[in-house]
């Protein structure tokens, strides 16, 4: 447990619904949205989640009670408090499951594992698109569907973009020419995409299931551990985030990638095109916040090059 008085609030909460201060404690710096902590009482290791917005963890808990009807693997939610009001920020604490992310075991993994996996989040996937229920909009939802106000699917990624150029735009002293020129060339296909981009079946999916927010363990996946955002719209917009990740042949992620296009029947066709622009709109993303990422920019350009001006 750290000394000193870092994270005071977060132990005194444990010792609150436990009796006593946590035997280990620590914060993984992982996640973007939440504050994630693992902590163990007698032996018995724990997950807190904590965020100032309780929208967000009563994101957590809806998709929770939904995905677990559908016998989908969550963690158990052990205590909940959604309130903000005895401490400064919503908290969760869940169950804590054993194994990795995939993004931390995947170039540990065989073939058949990897293919395993990729099977049982399409398997997943499916389900959670058979969900039926009242949408206001398109995107991500905090509170399956209630909360979204795109009018149309290609409205919510055209806005995505735009954000993000708008982004880039402010550093574009610091850009690459051909960054800038690739970003243009993806807003006008998209622009001229509407057709193609709103005509698919428009359902629900888990829009995050890409290199993490699940846990491996024994080569089969052990739980879905972020359910903090549901989308509507597009599911192939996961394979572009995933597409993103690994863009290059010649990797285990990007076996994986084409194991999921295959298992939902995306291999070949207007699929491969659509996917690869979902994922050059993750890329700008990524760009537009850090511009310097190596990584980001290969595949950006890598994956310009093949899908862009054709």
């Amino acid at each position: 447990m750290s000394n000193g008085s870092e994270y005071r609030i977060e132990k005194e909460l444990i010792r609150g619904h436990f009796g006593k201060y946590p035997d280990s404690f620590e914060k993984k710096f992982k996640g973007f949205i939440n504050n994630v902590f693992i902590f163990s009482v007698d032996g018995k290791q724990m997950v807190l989640r904590t965020n100032h917005d309780s929208n967000i963890l009563k994101g957590f808990s809806c998709h929770h009670a939904v995905l677990s009807s559908l016998n989908i693997p969550v963690p158990n939610i052990l205590i909940e408090d959604c309130s903000a009001t005895r401490y400064p920020f919503a908290y969760l604490i869940l169950s804590f499951i054993e194994g990795n992310e995939l993004r931390d075991c995947i170039v540990d993994l065989p073939k058949n594992d990897i293919d395993a996996i990729a099977h049982e989040i399409a398997s997943i996937q499916k389900k959670v698109m058979g969900i039926s229920s009242q949408t206001a909009g398109f995107g991500r939802s905090i509170l399956l569907g209630k909360d979204l106000c795109d009018k149309t699917w290609h409205a919510y990624i055209c806005n995505t973009i735009e954000r993000r150029m708008h982004r880039l735009q402010e550093i574009k002293e610091e850009a690459n020419e051909e960054i800038l020129k690739s970003a243009q060339q993806l807003w006008n296909e998209v622009i001229s995409m509407k057709e193609l981009f709103d005509a698919p079946q428009q359902c629900f999916f888990l829009d995050d299931l890409t290199d993490k927010n699940f846990i491996v363990s024994h080569g089969s996946i052990a739980a879905i551990i972020d359910l903090d955002h549901i989308a509507y719209g597009d599911p192939r917009q996961l394979l572009g985030k995933i597409q993103s990740i690994w863009p290059r042949p010649g990797t285990k992620g990007h076996e994986y990638f084409m194991t999921m296009l295959h298992t939902f029947g995306y291999d070949g066709g207007e699929h491969t095109r659509i996917i690869a622009l979902y994922a050059l709109v993750e890329l700008l993303g990524e760009l537009s916040v850090n511009l310097f990422s190596k990584n980001a920019i290969d595949s950006f350009l890598f994956l310009s090059k093949e899908h862009l001006g054709q």
